[in-house]
């Protein structure tokens, strides 16, 4: 198989497995982001999916070392560098996670989540102006933001 045929077969495997995320089958996901990593390990894409699938099944570690991957081979995927913030925001690695809002910002200034993360930051460290100011950076980036949104309520109430 030619490295074009490998690719257009990893990029058709890669796109089964967002179906099945897509539909809830989770286990099923995950095999074929495997089976894609299989034929070529470098594929960040891959590595970002079966990331967030294992994170949907509660495999933060697992996630985490997925979304590692992700921007090992591809440091411009700012979606795995924001997803690493979250995650280790989910298990209490508030510094960390901040480092990596802030890496995230770096690599695209313009990806709303990332602000929603510092922003995240903020309101647990009981810092509410910083808090809306990143909810502000965000919904300029994104109007429709939940996250933003609904951080701002929460420091209204």
């Amino acid at each position: 198989m030619s490295s074009k045929d490998i690719e257009a077969e990893v990029i058709r495997i890669t796109d089964e497995g967002i179906h099945f995320r897509e539909t809830g089958d989770f286990e099923a996901a995950a095999a074929r982001f495997d089976e894609a990593l299989q034929l070529d390990p470098s594929h960040a894409q891959s590595w970002y999916n079966l990331g967030v699938t294992l994170h949907d099944l509660g495999n933060r570690e697992a996630a985490l070392e997925c979304y590692r991957q992700a921007v090992n081979h591809d440091p411009g995927l700012v979606n795995a560098w924001s997803n690493i913030g979250w995650t280790l925001l989910e298990m209490g690695e508030i510094e960390e996670a901040d480092l990596l809002f802030e890496g995230a910002i770096d690599v695209d200034p313009d990806y709303p989540k990332s602000y929603v993360g510092k922003a995240s930051i903020c309101v647990l460290r009981e810092d509410p102006d910083n808090a809306r100011r990143y909810c502000a950076m965000a919904l300029e980036r994104d109007p429709m933001s939940l996250r933003a949104h609904q951080l701002l309520r929460s420091l209204v109430e």
